[in-house]
C-alpha cells in the first residue's frame, strides 16, 4: 500500500496533511498518533470511505480515487471499524447476509443463509450460534465476527481501527493471535492503537502521525524505543508518573467513602453485591480490579444512584447516601466518569456545551431569581473546560456524538473532574491516546492532592499497579482482598481468579 501526498480537510480543520506512507505487503503495521491526529480519518481514506482533496492512494498496483470503497473493495481493503457495524436487532446471519454486497440478488432463505454464515464463520476459526442476535453476543465474539467477515485474502490489506479499546485485557492476546494468523496468511494489517505495549507485542512496523502530518515513517519497532516514539507522538518526552502524594498521608484519616456489609442486585450480566466492605479516605486513590462481570460495574451503579442496595450501610462524606436521587448525589459533590461513554456518558444529539456544563446551568442564570440562563457564558465557560482537557472539536454547536472515542472520554473528564468532591471512575481510560492517558492521571492525582477520594474500577490492571494507593479485587460480587502498595502482582492475580486458597 502506498499514499502520496494524501490532504484531507473538514471545513477548514485540516485532518490529513500531505500525508505520504508506505507499507510493505505482508506483516503487521502499528499507526499510532494521540486523539485527533488524523489517524481514523487516514484509515478511512485508504478504505475508500473518505473524500480526500489532494494526493492519491494505490492498493496492489491499483489506484483508489477518492471515496473509491468499491474500487478498495475490489483491489483487497476492508476495514474493521471502532464501532461495530452487525445490525444489533438482527442475527449474525442477517446481518452478515445484508451487509454482503454479493448477496443482493439472491432469493433469500433462512436456512440456507444460517447454513453459509455458520460454515463461513468456522472456516475462519469463528464459533458461534448464527442464530443468536447481534446484541446478545459478547463484544469479543462480535469483533471476531467482524474480522472474519472483513478477510480481505492472500495480499489484501486489513485495516482495524482501535480494536483493542472495548476489550478487556484478557480478550486482547485472542484478538492478537487471530490477526498474527490473519498476516500469516498473507494479509497485510494495518492497525490504529494507542497503547505502546500493545504496539510492542502485535506490530512489526509503526508509523506515527500528529496534528495530521506524518512525524515518524513507517519505522521497524526493533529501530526505536518507546521513549522515542512518545516524543514523536506527544511533541514532548512524557515525564515519569509521580506516586500519588497520599500513599501514605491518609492512613489516619477517616474514611470519605465507606461501605459495609452492601448487597445489591445489580444489573445482568454483572454479579450482584454480596457483602462488600471497602473503604476510600480523602486524598486516597483505591482502585478495583477483577475479572469483567464480577461486580465492578454493580458496584459503581450503587455508588452513583442507578441502583439501590438491598441491606447494608453506604456512606460518602458522612452522609448516608443510599435514599439520595442521582441529582442529589451530585449536589453532595460525587461526580461519575461511567464504564459506557456513549450511552451513560453524554447526550449525543445535544450540543458540546449542554452536555459539558447542563448539570451547572443554575450558576449561569442572567439574573438571581429568574429561571433564565446566559447560553453564552455557559458557552464561553464550556469551551475554556474543553480547552482545559485538550477536547478537540470543530464547533461548542456540534452534537456530541460527532466526536471521537478518546476525545469524547475528555469532554467527560472536562465535565466531572471541575469542582469533584468524591470521584467514582470506571474504565477513565478506555480509548484515549498515550498523552491523554497521562494527562488523566496527573488530574487524578490533582484531585488527591485537594483531598477528592478516587475510586476507579478498570481493567487495565498495569494501570491500576502503577497509580493506586490501594487494590481492592472482586470476585463474584465481593471484595475478597484489599491489597495495598507496594504490590505483589501474583497474588492479585491469583485473587482474581481465585487461585488463592487464603484469600
Amino acid at each position: 500500500m502506498r499514499c502520496s501526498g494524501l490532504r484531507v480537510r473538514f471545513g477548514d480543520v485540516v485532518a490529513v496533511n500531505s500525508v505520504s506512507v508506505e507499507l510493505p505487503r505482508g506483516g503487521i503495521h502499528a499507526l499510532i498518533g494521540q486523539n485527533g491526529a488524523g489517524k481514523t480519518t487516514l484509515a478511512r481514506t485508504i478504505a475508500g470511505l473518505q473524500e480526500f482533496e489532494s494526493g492519491s492512494v494505490e492498493v496492489n498496483g491499483v489506484s483508489i480515487p477518492s471515496a473509491g470503497y468499491l474500487d478498495a473493495r475490489e483491489a483487497g481493503v476492508d476495514m474493521v471499524h471502532q464501532h461495530p457495524s452487525l445490525i444489533p436487532d438482527l442475527t449474525v446471519a442477517e446481518s452478515l447476509e445484508l451487509t454482503d454486497p454479493s448477496a443482493t440478488h439472491r432469493p433469500y432463505s433462512r436456512q440456507r443463509v444460517e447454513r453459509r454464515w455458520k460454515e463461513y464463520l468456522e472456516s475462519h476459526g469463528v464459533r458461534v450460534d448464527v442464530r443468536r442476535l447481534v446484541r446478545d453476543l459478547s463484544v469479543e465474539l462480535v469483533q471476531s465476527v467482524e474480522i472474519a467477515r472483513s478477510n480481505p485474502g492472500v495480499g489484501g490489506l486489513l485495516i482495524l481501527d482501535e480494536p483493542t479499546a472495548a476489550l478487556p485485557p484478557s480478550r486482547i492476546e485472542a484478538l492478537f493471535e487471530r490477526l498474527r494468523a490473519t498476516a500469516a496468511q498473507g494479509v497485510t494489517v494495518l492497525v490504529v492503537l494507542h497503547k505502546l505495549a500493545e504496539v510492542r507485542d502485535l506490530a512489526d512496523t509503526v508509523t506515527a502521525l500528529r496534528a495530521g502530518s506524518v512525524v515518524l515513517d513507517t519505522t521497524p519497532l526493533g529501530h526505536t524505543s518507546d521513549a522515542e516514539l512518545s516524543r514523536r507522538v506527544v511533541g514532548a518526552a512524557l515525564a515519569t508518573p509521580k506516586p500519588s502524594a497520599s500513599r501514605h498521608a491518609a492512613d489516619a484519616s477517616p474514611a470519605a467513602i465507606e461501605m459495609r456489609s452492601l448487597c445489591c442486585k445489580g444489573r445482568a450480566g454483572d454479579s450482584p453485591l454480596r457483602d462488600v466492605d471497602l473503604t476510600v479516605k480523602p486524598g486516597e486513590i483505591v482502585g478495583v480490579a477483577g475479572v469483567e462481570g464480577n461486580g465492578q460495574r454493580s458496584l459503581v451503579d450503587v455508588l452513583v444512584g442507578l441502583e439501590a442496595p438491598s441491606s447494608g450501610l453506604l456512606r460518602v462524606l458522612d452522609a448516608n447516601i443510599a435514599p439520595l436521587s442521582i441529582s442529589d448525589r451530585r449536589d453532595l459533590g460525587i461526580r461519575v466518569i461511567p464504564f459506557d461513554r456513549s450511552a451513560e456518558g453524554m447526550a449525543g444529539e445535544l450540543p458540546l456545551w449542554q452536555n459539558v456544563l447542563s448539570w451547572d446551568a443554575g450558576s449561569f442564570r442572567s439574573r438571581k431569581g429568574l429561571p433564565l440562563v446566559s447560553v453564552a457564558r455557559m458557552r464561553k465557560a464550556a469551551k475554556e473546560r474543553l480547552a482545559a482537557f485538550s477536547v478537540v472539536y470543530g464547533d461548542i454547536d456540534q452534537p456530541a456524538s460527532s466526536l471521537s472515542g478518546g476525545n469524547a472520554q475528555r469532554m467527560i473528564l472536562a465535565r466531572e473532574l471541575p469542582g469533584s468532591k468524591v470521584l467514582i471512575a470506571a474504565q477513565p481510560t478506555r480509548g484515549l491516546d498515550i498523552g491523554g492517558v497521562h494527562a488523566v492521571w496527573g488530574a487524578f492525582r490533582e484531585q488527591a492532592s485537594k483531598g477528592v477520594p478516587i475510586l476507579i474500577a478498570s481493567s487495565d490492571l498495569d494501570e491500576l499497579l502503577e497509580h493506586t494507593d490501594r487494590l481492592a479485587v472482586m470476585r463474584g460480587g465481593s471484595v475478597v482482598a484489599v491489597h495495598e502498595h507496594p504490590y505483589d502482582v501474583q497474588a492479585i492475580g491469583e485473587d482474581m481468579i481465585g487461585a488463592r486458597t487464603d484469600a
